[in-house]
């Protein structure tokens, strides 16, 4: 029980770090106005639809792939939405960074090698 006491601890104390305040805050500009919203939630939702028709095995156009790039262009030439993204990005990487730690730590009990019992 103890290690999902320190989840739950872990989880608190990443809402007061610097990256996901800033992610809150960027986030609350964007929300701010309607169309950076629009613009934010519709480049997430065929990013998603990108991503799941990938992870299925399946053929992904080349012209959505395209669609989504200059969509993503258009989107980080507007600073508020840009902003949000780069912040979105630190809070991802901190959390990579966190998950590795974590990964680093039991992968010795996961992994079989040779001579070991």
């Amino acid at each position: 029980m103890l290690a999902y006491d320190t989840a739950h601890r872990l989880a608190r104390e990443l809402t007061e770090t610097e990256e996901y305040q800033a992610l809150v805050t960027a986030r609350n500009k964007v929300y701010e106005s309607e169309a950076n919203k629009t613009m934010l939630e519709d480049f997430q939702k065929k990013q998603t639809e990108l991503n799941k028709a990938h992870l299925a095995g399946e053929q992904v156009p080349p012209e959505k792939v395209e669609q989504l790039q200059k969509l993503m262009e258009v989107m980080m030439m507007n600073p508020v939405i840009r902003d949000y993204r780069i912040a979105e990005l630190k809070i991802v990487r901190l959390m990579g960074d966190i998950e590795k730690i974590l990964w680093d730590a039991v992968r010795p009990g996961l992994i079989f090698t040779e001579g070991m019992d």
